[in-house]
């Protein structure tokens, strides 16, 4: 476990770390590379002195670079899913399929649908957002949800739900959440988990294109001849098309994705070669260098993040 980095000055010049034995351990290098994840890279400079003065100062942690962006404007792709329980028997995933080691691997579906909604762009220029940001959302081109059906239960819920061969799930993802919530620490010991506001769900913006998403599936799978002859009814204690009934089941279902970026955003925590501003023999190379949402999938953009900074290294 990598427990801070040293700097002699402003330059970083290796890590402090301890083995399973409790033992500490220090690497002295060149430059030093932070690729821990969206939580744990802000956490590390944090901890090793690059962050807000308060922070620092709250933890008795040597303030080596003041930065006030360091664990501000995270995001996630935000999915609700919604469950459903089908007409015909076995047309849908039942128990005994999942013995296999396929299902490690991913989720049991076969198709993805993305939806521009223009309303979006009109809920966030009513919240002041920049019109360099509206003119973003209201590009047709742009992405706001993503409609994925899972043949088997998926989600926090899944576990209450029966593997019965007739129980599947409709996720819907909002790809380009204007929310943003915040990394910061209890600790100066790195052991200790960050403290998260994943903030979502806040802005007008998030909550129409969540809730125009959702009422797309609801009168899909309930108000259509193809959805009334696949689906028996809906598993949720929230049925309805309202503003609140939706509210109600994203509080109840709604949670992140597990595409967390931003907390060392390019621009304001490192620069265009993943070089972390204000200090010398250092980058961050993960997810959590992504400044805004990407309607996509994070594991090719991480990817390319990657590949990207090995080129600059």
């Amino acid at each position: 476990m990598v427990k801070r980095v040293l700097f002699e000055g402003k330059k970083a010049v290796g890590v402090e770390a301890t083995d399973a034995y409790g033992n500490t351990l220090v690497f002295k290098s060149a430059e030093v590379i932070v690729s821990a994840g969206t939580f744990r890279s802000a956490q590390l400079l944090l901890v090793s002195g690059i962050g807000p003065t308060e922070t620092l100062q709250t933890h008795s942690i040597p303030i080596v670079h003041e930065n006030p962006h360091v664990g501000t404007n995270l995001h996630d792709h935000l999915v609700v899913p919604l469950y459903w329980k089908l007409k015909i028997p076995n047309s849908a995933e039942g128990p005994s399929v999942f013995q296999g080691p396929v299902h490690q691997i991913g989720l049991p579906g076969d198709y993805l649908a993305f939806y521009h909604d223009p309303e979006v762009a009109i809920a966030a220029k009513t919240e002041g957002v920049s019109e360099e940001e509206v003119q973003f959302l209201a590009n047709e081109k742009v992405c706001h949800t993503e409609f994925l059906m899972n043949y088997a239960a998926a989600g926090l819920e899944a576990t209450q739900l029966e593997s019965d061969g007739m129980t599947v799930t409709t996720m819907i993802i909002d790809m380009i959440p204007t929310s943003r919530g915040t990394i910061t620490i209890a600790s100066s010991d790195i052991s200790t988990y960050p403290v998260i506001d994943p903030n979502v769900y806040t802005t007008k913006a998030d909550r129409t294109a969540v809730r125009n998403a959702v009422r797309k599936i609801l009168h899909m799978l309930t108000a259509t001849e193809l959805g009334n002859s696949i689906v028996d009814h809906e598993l949720t204690d929230y049925p309805g098309h309202s503003d609140e009934d939706i509210d109600k089941r994203m509080a109840q279902l709604g949670m992140p994705f597990l595409h967390a970026a931003g907390t060392c955003s390019m621009g304001t925590v490192i620069d265009t070669e993943c070089k972390v501003i204000g200090v010398d023999g250092l980058r961050v190379v993960d997810a959590s260098i992504l400044p805004v949402p990407i309607c996509a999938h994070y594991q090719a953009v991480v990817y390319a993040v990657a590949e990207r900074a090995a080129d600059f290294i």
